[in-house]
């Protein structure tokens, strides 16, 4: 189970696994149509990259940046 950072709720599951995808930490990327607000995806980003330890911020600017492609299909 992946938590928000700050608040220590649950980030939901589709939304981590394109998380992690974006992030490079997972190779396939995730067929699933789950959608969040970009503020979610932000949030979300951070703390699996927080958690995962990737301290380097081009891959997280480069993650966030895939919001679009991810999330809303474009």
């Amino acid at each position: 189970m992946n938590l928000f950072s700050d608040t220590q709720k649950q980030i939901s599951p589709c939304i981590v696994s394109k998380v992690k995808f974006a992030l490079n930490l997972k190779s396939d990327k995730p067929d699933n149509i789950k959608f969040c607000s970009k503020n979610y995806w932000v949030l979300a980003i951070k703390s699996i990259a927080n958690e995962y330890k990737i301290n380097d911020d081009s891959i997280v600017v480069s993650a966030i940046e895939k919001y679009d492609m991810l999330i809303n299909n474009i």
